[in-house]
């Protein structure tokens, strides 16, 4: 069986993911290392010099509804707030209160040029996000003849106090 990351609609998403990361290291000075296990359950650490300070989720988001393909933007973020799966969270949670370190999505905008960086959980894994969970029928993967599923999501309210936007 074939690895979403593997498909050529998946090998462009790690490209994406590779091309946020670099972003990332230029925008907050640090080094963000890929995990290199094709099944990993998060996307990346991040060091400082060689210190871990960080571990995140990283998503390009082209489509709010890719049916339709109206474009994902900064406008549609900050009024319907951003929806990943409920277990990303969990999974960050965990990292966090395990290594004493934060942990953030990172949320490729391309339309606008656009990184949204969202706080997640503090060093001590308490979540700074408004969300709630609910199971809604999403996208299986990015690889969209796998078609829908069923699963929990979170549901991320906006804030600016943990959304941060920068271009590119």
């Amino acid at each position: 069986m074939q690895l979403d990351c593997e498909t050529p609609v998946g090998k462009q998403f790690i490209k994406d993911q590779h091309d946020v990361e670099s972003l990332i290291e230029r925008r907050y000075n640090v080094t963000v290392k890929t995990k290199t296990n094709k099944i990993e359950k998060y996307d990346a650490d991040i060091y400082r010099k060689d210190s871990l300070i960080g571990v995140c989720e990283i998503k390009t988001r082209p489509f709010w509804n890719r049916k339709d393909k109206t474009p994902f933007t900064l406008d549609l973020l900050k009024k319907n707030g951003y929806l990943i799966t409920a277990e990303k969270l969990d999974i960050l949670q965990t990292k966090s209160l395990n290594e004493g370190v934060i942990s953030c999505i990172f949320v490729k905008i391309p339309h606008e040029n656009t990184v949204a960086s969202i706080k997640v959980t503090d060093e001590k894994g308490n979540f700074l996000i408004n969300f709630k969970k609910r199971f809604s029928k999403t996208k299986y993967s990015s690889n969209d003849y796998k078609g829908d599923t069923l699963r929990e999501n979170a549901f991320i309210k906006y804030d600016p106090k943990t959304f941060n936007t920068f271009k590119y």
